[in-house]
């Protein structure tokens, strides 16, 4: 919400679904919100408000559907953009783009030593566990077949979550010829404040039932 402390008055700027909004950007001047961050089937979202960085998020998608962009930041003309391109299986690709001509100039790679032909995608699903919907990611190595199965629980265990941002971890087991099985119990961040509330007294109890739940799920298909 944009708020007004003087007469108390506040605008909504923007709302998720399901959702829980994790950051938000401001303007140089921190007198705007630029854009609202979320995580939707396990990666990272971003809603740009209307304007430059809005504009230029959807000429990037554009030209690169497969990677999530990220405007970071521009020159006070608002000509050049620092614009960060990921995905599950790219750990990160930063680029200048010139709004006026469209021109995109590749500055670095994150690991430039990756190839991303060689890394395996994820999946995201959700599954019912003792009335609750659970979330949860897959990663397979690229040669499908019967593989042994990595549980691969997050901390916490309260107010943390998985994601499907790209990960040496996981991409290391899947490198061995492993699935890995990340499971978003109840408790895990992301997914609001009751959602955590849902995991209070539960650790060894019903979190572990719905990483089992996740579990048989997976196995079953």
């Amino acid at each position: 919400y944009r708020y007004n402390y003087k007469t108390g008055e506040k605008s909504l700027i923007y709302s998720h679904p399901t959702a829980e909004i994790v950051g938000a950007g401001l303007s140089r001047d921190n007198s705007e919100v630029l854009y609202a961050s979320y995580f939707e089937d396990g990666v990272v979202k971003f809603h740009y408000v209307e304007g430059a960085y809005r504009e230029v998020a959807e000429k990037i998608t554009a030209i690169h559907p497969e990677y999530i962009p990220f405007v970071g930041a521009t020159d006070l003309s608002e000509s050049r953009f620092l614009v960060f391109l990921s995905s599950p299986i790219q750990p990160g690709k930063v680029f200048i783009y010139q709004r006026e001509t469209g021109e995109l100039t590749h500055l670095l790679d994150v690991m430039p030593w990756l190839d991303e032909s060689s890394l395996s995608p994820s999946s995201a699903a959700t599954v019912v566990s003792n009335g609750l919907e659970i979330e949860y990611f897959l990663t397979i190595p690229a040669e499908k077949r019967k593989l042994p199965l990595v549980v691969y629980p997050h901390g916490g265990p309260w107010a943390v979550g998985d994601t499907r941002e790209f990960s040496p971890v996981v991409q290391y087991l899947t490198s061995l010829g492993l699935a890995v099985l990340q499971v978003n119990y109840r408790g895990s961040s992301g997914y609001g404040d009751e959602f955590v509330e849902e995991g209070f007294g539960e650790f060894g109890n019903q979190m572990l039932d719905d990483i089992e739940t996740a579990m048989n799920d997976v196995l079953s298909n």
